[in-house]
């Protein structure tokens, strides 16, 4: 049986945005700064990593996440997502959905909310979603596929 070890961006970035991996970009300092003094002010600093092992096939993959924010409160699982315009808000959307895929499954919680900001108007939208087990093992499937395919090609 073949290990791999992997993360819930990696995983992300292959369902979302494959060219990520391959050309994978800097980001620019200056926003991910942002970014983060935002999560700070918020209170979306994820504290606490889950792991969880995956078996597919003669595979055995340990997917490992940190999400912003476990709320014990609401039984929920949350992740912040900042933008600046409508495009990326959309983007932003979708990562932060297969993100909250991934991080249902490695919590087992079932409640999750997307917590979307609103940079240029100081404005928060919450999406609140709860996933189907289907969905979940349809999302981790494809996203593990793709994930060993790559890790097999660059092996060669």
């Amino acid at each position: 049986m073949k290990y791999y070890r992997t993360g819930v961006h990696t995983l992300v970035d292959l369902l979302y945005s494959p060219h990520n991996i391959i050309n994978s970009r800097k980001t620019d300092q200056k926003t991910a700064e942002e970014g983060n003094v935002i999560h700070f002010k918020l209170g979306y600093v994820g504290t606490e990593m889950f792991k969880r092992y995956y078996k597919f096939g003669d595979y055995l993959i340990e997917i490992v996440g940190t999400p912003d924010k476990i709320n014990t409160k609401e039984g929920c699982v949350e992740e912040l997502k900042t933008y600046r315009s409508e495009f990326s808000r959309e983007a932003q959307k979708q990562r932060g959905k297969l993100q909250l895929i991934f991080y249902s499954w490695l919590t087992g919680l079932n409640c999750a909310r997307l917590v979307l900001y609103d940079v240029a108007n100081n404005k928060i939208e919450l999406i609140y979603y709860s996933f189907s087990e289907k969905e979940i093992n349809e999302t981790l499937e494809k996203a593990v596929k793709k994930y060993i395919e790559l890790r097999e090609v660059l092996s060669k």
